[in-house]
């Protein structure tokens, strides 16, 4: 559960712009991207940071028990 991350953000249009980007950019090739949806209690959201305009959380990955959506995009 640690492979998919701490950093979240709870922007649905900034996460799918992270999803998509490498592959728009041309950096990644032969890459799916995919979008990860959840929803979560605030006790497992350690902070938010908002100075790159992305509405990102960094959370606590003990929380991934829960269940989590995968789009591939």
């Amino acid at each position: 559960h640690l492979d998919i991350g701490i950093s979240w953000t709870i922007n649905k249009d900034k996460g799918l712009w992270f999803g998509k980007r490498g592959t728009d950019l041309g950096i990644y090739k032969n890459h799916t991207p995919y979008l990860l949806e959840s929803t979560i209690k605030k006790r497992y959201i350690y902070c938010y940071l908002n100075g790159r305009k992305e509405d990102e959380v960094i959370v606590d990955p003990s929380w991934f028990n829960s269940k989590i959506k995968v789009t591939r995009l």
